[in-house]
């Protein structure tokens, strides 16, 4: 009887997880991701500059100020959400596997993801504010791989490598 239990406990909080799963962004297919990508691409490479190359550079100081300012606000904010999970341990890896065994903990890390995810998206109008400034210098290889390998990484992490 206490294994059926068991099992039956274990089978709703594994349905449950799904919905939450669902239910946030970072679970969006390639669908969203890959044009996505291309847009940003196609907007850094061509279409921005073409757009800025008969216009003067917009000064954008007070809209980086408040840009800056948010990011750093956001991610000191899940950096603590990151080490209250994780029981002020970030590197113990034992919280990490127990995520789905009560439904508080999967809805808590369910929601640091997607918070992560939300900003990790964010971050591409980075870029889009070089272009606008036309300072393209700063649009290197580098840059552009290291903004698409962070989005296309963190989907991955949170999409196939649950808990």
């Amino acid at each position: 009887m206490k294994r059926s239990k068991n099992l039956y406990q274990t089978y709703i909080l594994f349905c449950y997880s799904r919905y939450l799963e669902r239910k946030y962004l970072y679970t969006l297919s390639w669908w969203y991701i890959g044009p996505m990508l291309v847009i940003y691409l196609a907007f850094v490479l061509k279409i921005g500059p073409s757009l800025m190359k008969n216009r003067p550079a917009y000064q954008l100081k007070t809209v980086l100020f408040f840009y800056n300012a948010t990011q750093i606000i956001c991610c000191v904010y899940l950096i603590i959400k990151m080490w209250n999970f994780s029981q002020w341990n970030l590197l113990n890896s034992q919280n990490c596997n127990m995520i789905y065994h009560t439904t508080e903990r999967a809805a808590e890390f369910n929601d640091i993801a997607s918070r992560i995810w939300f900003l990790k998206n964010c971050e591409l109008v980075e870029t889009g504010f070089f272009v606008l400034r036309k300072k393209q210098n700063q649009v290197s290889p580098l840059h552009l791989f290291h903004h698409i390998m962070v989005i296309i990484l963190t989907y991955y992490c949170f999409h196939f490598l649950p808990g």
